[in-house]
This record gives structure tokens, sequence and C-alpha cells, in this order.
């Protein structure tokens, strides 16, 4: 059950760390004054100490009065504050209580926590129908993990009857929002033909989507294809790109490109040489200010 709970945690001092609660007296106002949106973003400011001296015993009082009006984000709150005693005592049934109301009203978040209880049998009795009836709920509501494990289940089978086109579905919603997990799948279904006919230039599409989010798996492959020609239009410039990527990632030596960089630039000039080490810099930025996001 705390797997899921640190996950939550996570995403509830991330949300905190955007400073999109900002205390001031017109937020207390509005929140004395019974607004529920209010009241969940005061409760964000005592979570996390935004403009106020950090109170999780307040920040939970305005998360149940938002709570009590139905706010399902601030039911999800509550269910994450029982879980981990942050604010009030640890209570498991309590949370598992705030965290079905939250479900129930439409939070993804929520929804997924709750899919994963019901899938471990972890303070509710074990049940696959609503784990992914939860897990469905918020893959519909956008939720990138939800969409992913769907995705896993449909793809291997192990949960439910295999169904390469449902899971394929699923890890393309995910790859919409620009998740490497998906973006990794999708190349997969193209690559191996799963569900779909083979075709490896599509397959390396969704791969170099993928090495733009940093995966260095996809950009050896990708920095292969434009070597090679095989699912791209052979470029020794763009592979010497990718490869030269893939070698900040290699420390312990799995991908060795330094063979293939050495032969993409016997096929280029310097200043193709020098706009290929720059745009690798460049894309290399890039990922690193995503990552620090």
């Amino acid at each position: 059950m705390r797997t899921f709970v640190l996950i939550a945690i996570m995403t509830l001092t991330a949300l905190l760390l955007t400073g999109k609660a900002v205390y001031s007296d017109a937020l207390v106002k509005s929140a004395e004054a019974g607004n529920a949106a209010a009241q969940c973003d005061l409760g964000d400011c005592y979570f996390g100490g935004e403009g106020v001296e950090s109170d999780n015993a307040i920040a939970v009082k305005w998360y149940k009065k938002a709570a009590d009006q139905g706010f399902a984000l601030a039911q999800y709150y509550v269910g994450l504050c029982y879980e981990m005693g942050l604010g009030v005592p640890a209570d498991e049934k309590e949370s598992v209580k705030w965290y079905k109301l939250g479900a129930d009203n439409g939070n993804a978040e929520a929804q997924v926590i709750l899919a994963g209880f019901y899938a471990q049998g972890a303070g509710v009795p074990a049940d696959k129908k609503e784990s992914m009836r939860y897990y469905r709920l918020a893959a519909e509501n956008g939720n990138i993990s939800a969409q992913n494990t769907l995705g896993l289940y449909f793809y291997d089978g192990a949960e439910t009857k295999q169904d390469y086109k449902e899971a394929m579905k699923w890890f393309k919603l995910a790859a919409a929002q620009g998740d490497p997990d998906g973006l990794i799948k999708m190349g997969d279904f193209y690559a191996f033909g799963y569900g779909v006919p083979e075709n490896i230039q599509e397959s390396i599409k969704w791969y170099k989507l993928a090495a733009e989010q940093g995966d260095v798996d996809c950009m050896y492959k990708t920095g292969y294809a434009y070597y090679s020609g095989t699912g791209a239009k052979q470029d020794y410039q763009e592979a010497c790109k990718w490869l030269l990527l893939t070698s900040n990632y290699d420390e312990d030596g799995f991908y060795k490109p330094q063979d293939l960089i050495a032969k993409s630039k016997q096929k280029l000039t310097k200043d193709q040489i020098a706009k290929a080490e720059a745009d690798a810099k460049l894309t290399q930025d890039k990922i690193d200010a995503k990552n620090r996001e």
C-alpha cells in the first residue's frame, strides 16, 4: 500500500512546488466563505509552507472542509493524509474511505491509488474487476500511469485477455502526452509487428520521440537507423548527433557507439561534424531542462 502512497506524496509535493496556491488575505476570505477550491488551495499553502508557516494539521482541516463539500482533489488529499499520518493519526480505513470518495468523484490520482489497492488487496479485498475499472476511469481521465498500466495488462495478458490493439490504444494515449514508456511501446508494436503490420520506419519515428525525452536505448536505435539507412533515410550527420548523445549515457559500455561515431565523422565535413556536435549539445540541454522541471 505504501508504494502507491509514496507516489501520491511525490505527486502532491510536485503540485505544491509549482506555486499554484499563493497565500493571501483574499484566499483566506474565500476559504472562510465556503469556497471549496479556495479551501483546498489554502490547505496546499499550509502543507507546503507557501506564504505561511507549514502546518499539516491546519492543512488537513482545510482539505477536509473542501472534501466535505465533495471537492474531489481535496478528498484525494485527505485520503493521502490519513494514509501517511500527515496532520492526523494514520488510519487505513479513513484513508480508503476518502480515496474512494475522491475516485468516485473523478479524481484520477485517487482512481489510480484505489486501482492499485484492489489489485493487491491492500486496505480493501482483492478484486481484479474493481482494479481494472478504476484503472480505466483514471486512464480515461488522462492519467499516464493508468494508461501505461492498462497497456501493459492487455500487452502481456497477465491480468486480462491479451489484446494488442487494446494495448496499443492505451499506450498511444500515453505517448500522445509525451510519455517515454508509451512512446517506446508504440515503437515496439511497429518494430515487431504486434497487432499491426511490421513497419520499421514507423517504429523509428516513435523511438526518436522517446530519444528526445532522454531514453538512451532509443537514442542508439535512432542513431543506428540514420547510420545504416534502416528505418530512416541515411544521414550521417543525424547519426553522429544521436550516437554522441548515446555516449553521454553509456557509462557501462553497453552500447559502445564510439566506432559508429568515428565512421559517421569520416563521411562528414568539419562543419557538418560541428553541427552534429552542437545539435547533440542542444538536445542534451533540452533533456536536462525537462528533467529539472
